[in-house]
């Protein structure tokens, strides 16, 4: 009897640290997404700012040569 417990307990004990594992992965997971997302959405601005300053210097330019 003591060793059907204990074969139960190690189970669920098993099988309450895949679901624990598999929470941690996905929060890990999720947390990485989030931080590239940051990444990319710093990089598009930058790179907006960098074509928003050429297209001014570009017109500014044409101007003046005019």
């Amino acid at each position: 009897m003591a060793v059907e417990l204990t074969e139960a307990g190690l189970e669920a004990r098993r099988k309450y640290m895949r679901e624990w594992q598999k929470k941690n992965r996905e929060k890990k997971r999720d947390m990485e997404n989030r931080r590239w997302n940051k990444i990319g959405e710093q990089m598009e601005a930058e790179e907006a700012a960098k074509k928003g300053e050429k297209q001014e210097g570009t017109s500014t330019g044409g101007a003046s040569d005019e």
